[in-house]
């Protein structure tokens, strides 16, 4: 009982540390992999985060600064996010529609 023990927890412990690795290195040699093809004008959504807090003053500069980015306008989403702000940085996005705010 005590070899067949000892065997097994040999065996999980090779399995552990060169096992896994080998049969792995196994798998991807015998089947290689296929990489779906993309289309060659792919421009994925992105979304622009800005947190401001109490950045009224400088916030107008910071959106033409975003809105500027060489990125389609359709496929670009700005967020702003002002949680708790006290100075007029709500008012200040009312004046971009396509900018999203929280």
């Amino acid at each position: 009982m005590l070899p067949t023990l000892f065997w097994l927890f040999l065996a999980v412990v090779f399995y552990t540390y060169l096992g896994y690795g080998l049969i792995v290195w196994l798998w991807a040699r015998l089947r290689p992999l296929k990489r779906p093809a993309l289309p060659r004008a792919f421009t994925p959504p992105v979304t622009l985060i800005v947190p401001a807090y109490n950045e009224a003053d400088i916030l107008e500069a910071k959106l033409a600064n975003c809105l500027q980015q060489d990125y389609p306008a359709e496929r670009l989403q700005v967020l702003v996010i002002t949680d708790g702000s006290t100075d007029h940085s709500a008012r200040v996005l009312a004046r971009y529609p396509q900018v999203r705010h929280l």
